[in-house]
């Protein structure tokens, strides 16, 4: 394989080295239980871009190798974008042949776009390019090398098929997997000042990252997900960033949908920091975080004209307080009692007099206070817990 360099003329084809990788001397991989094909050719079916993908695969095929080309392998009557997806999936790898033709063609586009996309989620490997003529490479194309072919298939095919074989893909042989994701940095959202340098989360538009609701911009925020900051974190974190950008900012945001909405599976949250400010900016939906007032479930809210619910059983915060295993079929000051013994960041929280007994809050809640301390005074309890 060769790299595009300036000043560099591949079309005069007797002055590049001759071929020196016996072609014959080359069993093709065994196929994984998954894959049906060992590549996928990617062409315009125009001359001689046709005839050179048929040649690739009558020769290929006589090697033992097998190749989906979508005259022969797509299935009748389906729709045309699932074929692709569906027989990329299928195969190893993809053979992309790169014309002047095939470049302008929307469809062949969009076959490189969907393996990008499956490397950059850890699905499959990089396209393997063989330039036919003397086309200019599209900006997408620039950071792979490619092998080029003006000459007859039988002078490079030996190259080509110790590509197909090559498994020293990192995403495949190492497979890493991304277990944490640093969601867009609160701080930077809240413009609350921190330390820039030290900080381990995007800074970026939490909203266009999150929120179904899409931000026109005029946030001011950041909207670019390969900034410099960012770029760092989500490389240390297992993210590939030098491909399809549009493929990365999707799985970033499906990453930091997940993230979110497994957080309260995980630890009991408390109300949500956004909400007590200007309003969510990750919608009821994704937000892990009670709408409820802050203060208010500190006990210390006594703002009769207060603008943020006190409303225990909102219909967000009902959804999280059953996640969080509070049974919400019990009165109101039962429940917010419930909800606040669980909560584990706060170090005195006042509970209200009304409606709950001794004997009620030490059956419903010794188990969550356990290594804490508890003192009942009279009606008034006060929940000490040790951070």
């Amino acid at each position: 394989m060769t790299a595009e360099e300036d000043n560099v003329d591949y079309s005069d084809n007797f002055d590049t080295p001759e071929e020196i990788i016996d072609f014959f001397s080359i069993d093709p991989i065994t196929l994984p239980i998954d894959k049906e094909f060992h590549i996928f050719i990617s062409y315009k079916t125009v001359e001689p871009d046709r005839s050179i993908a048929l040649k690739i695969d009558r020769m290929l095929l006589k090697q033992g190798f097998k190749c989906c080309l979508h005259e022969r392998d797509f299935l009748p009557g389906d729709l045309i974008v699932h074929n692709i997806v569906q027989n990329i999936e299928r195969s190893v790898k993809v053979v992309f042949l790169l014309s002047e033709k095939s470049r302008a063609s929307e469809w062949c586009q969009f076959e490189l776009n969907v393996t990008e996309t499956i490397h950059i989620q850890e699905r499959g490997y990089k396209p393997i390019i063989v330039k036919l003529d003397e086309c200019d490479l599209p900006d997408t194309m620039k950071r792979y090398t490619y092998l080029p072919a003006a000459s007859p298939p039988e002078k490079w095919i030996g190259r080509l098929s110790k590509a197909i074989n090559d498994q020293t893909d990192h995403l495949i042989t190492n497979r890493r997997n991304i277990k944490f994701v640093a969601v867009p940095c609160i701080d930077y959202n809240r413009n609350k000042e921190h330390s820039i340098a030290k900080c381990r989360y995007p800074h970026i538009c939490v909203k266009y990252i999150v929120s179904d609701e899409s931000c026109d911009g005029s946030c001011g925020k950041n909207h670019n997900l390969v900034t410099d900051q960012s770029r760092e974190i989500l490389v240390e974190l297992g993210f590939i960033t030098d491909g399809n950008l549009d493929a990365l900012l999707q799985m970033y945001r499906q990453k930091c949908k997940e993230k979110l909405a497994a957080m309260p599976n995980n630890i009991v949250t408390g109300p949500c920091c956004y909400y007590n400010k200007k309003g969510c900016l990750l919608g009821d939906f994704h937000c892990p975080f009670t709408h409820i007032c802050k203060d208010w479930f500190e006990g210390k809210c006594g703002n009769t004209k207060c603008k943020f619910s006190h409303n225990i059983l909102n219909d967000h915060t009902k959804k999280l307080l059953e996640i969080f295993e509070i049974d919400t079929y019990q009165e109101a000051d039962i429940i917010l009692n419930a909800y606040r013994a669980k909560y584990p960041h706060k170090k005195f929280i006042q509970l209200p007099t009304q409606t709950i007994s001794k004997s009620t809050f030490l059956k419903d809640n010794w188990l969550p206070l356990f290594g804490g301390v508890l003192t009942v005074v009279g009606v008034t309890a006060f929940v000490v817990k040790k951070i």
